[in-house]
Formats: C-alpha cells, sequence, structure tokens
C-alpha cells in the first residue's frame, strides 16, 4: 500500500553545495594537464663516464702508490719515471724555469718515501750507463791505440757522470755524495784542525759540513765532483783488473772458477 502524504522530497541547501563543489573540481581536473608520476628510483650514473674515469684514476692512484715491493713492475716503473725525471731536472737548471720541475716533482711523485729515492737514484744511474755504453761503442768504433782508448773511455765516463749529476735532482742533494759528503769535512776539520779549521789553510772548507748554509751552486757543483771521482777511480780499477790478466797467464788454473777467468 502506497500512502501519499502529499509532499514532495526536495535537496537540502548543503547537499547541493556539495554537489556543485564535486563538478567544480572535476572540471579543474580535466583542464589540468596530467602531471608526471615523480620518480623514486635514483637515476642511473653514466656507465661510460664511470669506465673512462677508473681508466684515469686507477693508474694515476697506482703510480702515486708506488712500493718497492716484490712486484716487479713497481720497481720497473720507478726506474722509468727516474730516467723521464731528467730532461725535467735540466729544464729547471735554466734561470726562471725552477718551479717547472718542482711542480713535477710534487705532482708525480710518489707517496712512499723510499720509492721516491729509489726513483730519484736510478733514473741518474740508468742514464749514466747507456750513455756510456753509446760512447764507448764510439770510441771503440774509432780503433784508436790502446792507451789513447782508454784514456778516451775514462775520460768520457768521468764527464757524462759529472754532466748527469750536474742536470739531475739527484746531484743537487749533498746527503747523495759519498767522499764529498758533508759530514766528511766535519771530519776533515776535527781530524785535522791546520789545514780545515777556522784558522787552518782553508778554513771555508769545515763550513762545507753545513749543507744547508752552503750555497746549492757550490753543493751541486761538490755533486758533479763526487760523481767524477767515483767514476773515473772505478774505471781505473777495471783496467788495472783487465791489465793484470796477462801476468796470470804463467800460474795453472785449477778450479772452475779461475778456468773461467783464465
Amino acid at each position: 500500500m502506497v500512502i501519499n502524504s502529499g509532499y514532495q522530497f526536495t535537496p537540502s541547501l548543503g547537499d547541493e553545495v556539495k554537489e556543485e563543489e564535486e563538478a567544480k573540481q572535476e572540471v579543474i581536473n580535466q583542464e589540468l594537464p596530467e602531471q608526471p608520476q615523480e620518480q623514486q628510483d635514483t637515476p642511473e650514473t653514466n656507465r661510460a663516464l664511470d669506465i673512462a674515469k677508473s681508466f684515469v684514476t686507477s693508474p694515476w692512484t697506482a703510480h702515486k702508490n708506488t712500493k718497492l715491493d716484490l712486484d716487479p713492475s713497481n720497481w720497473t716503473h720507478a726506474i722509468g719515471m727516474g730516467i723521464l725525471d731528467l730532461p725535467i731536472d735540466a729544464i729547471g737548471r735554466i734561470p726562471g724555469l725552477g718551479v717547472v720541475n718542482d711542480k713535477w716533482d710534487e705532482i708525480t711523485g710518489f707517496n712512499d718515501p723510499n720509492a721516491q729515492k729509489f726513483r730519484e737514484i736510478a733514473g741518474p744511474i740508468a742514464a749514466t750507463i747507456f750513455t756510456q755504453g753509446r760512447a764507448q761503442s764510439a770510441i771503440t768504433a774509432a780503433n784508436l791505440p790502446a792507451t789513447t782508448t782508454a784514456v778516451a773511455n775514462v775520460s768520457s765516463g768521468v764527464g757524462i757522470a759529472m754532466g748527469v749529476a750536474g742536470i739531475s735532482d739527484y746531484g743537487g742533494d749533498a746527503e747523495n755524495r759519498l767522499i764529498l759528503h758533508p759530514d766528511n769535512f766535519e771530519r776533515l776539520a776535527k781530524a785535522a784542525p791546520w789545514f780545515a779549521g777556522p784558522n787552518g789553510m782553508f778554513p771555508t772548507l769545515g763550513d762545507l759540513a753545513d749543507a744547508d748554509a752552503t750555497d746549492p751552486r757550490v753543493n751541486r757543483l761538490l755533486g758533479m765532483l763526487d760523481e767524477g771521482v767515483l767514476q773515473g777511480v772505478g774505471d781505473l780499477i777495471a783496467y788495472a783488473l783487465t791489465a793484470g790478466r796477462p801476468l796470470l797467464r804463467g800460474i795453472l788454473p785449477t778450479s772452475k772458477k779461475s778456468k773461467a777467468f783464465y
């Protein structure tokens, strides 16, 4: 049974306002462009760039961390860098260009002090051996008399050793000297004050015991003389042993080593 009350239901004012707001919001949503969804994931890195950087940073890090261990490549690398240092050292000897050598040493130097010291020594030694070998080959090819050849070899060896010491940082370091080491000048002044003491014949020799107070040019000159004397003495000893071999021909060898020498 249907009961007609005679009243018609009309929505309330609050419902009309709510419907109107929903309609407006729907229109606004349709007009606004669709916003891209924020990417939550971390953007992928450029792998090719990372690989390229690794080719630069990894070898450079290995270079700076070179150590004198059981890896032969580290020793070879130190010798190669020592040889490469020589032309930079030569540039640094030019007045006004010393900063080039200083920056090179600062940038390319090894972190390990032992490896760096070996590098400073190995470069000049390798350069001296190579240059002397070429010089001796040229002297031998000239077919000079034996005495002249010996004098030429000794003279060239001394000159090359002094030249390498003159341009290298190794020659400028007073601690690398053997015969003319600063400590030896101090010993000389104490042992012979009449000769190298303050009131001796050569009072300035005792002052050379303080390498820091000595002019760098004097230290380098002493380094050159030290290398020249060592090279000359070594060559003379070698020639003396070679010349003495014929004197042993009358001695009959009895062991394998003596037979090999004979």
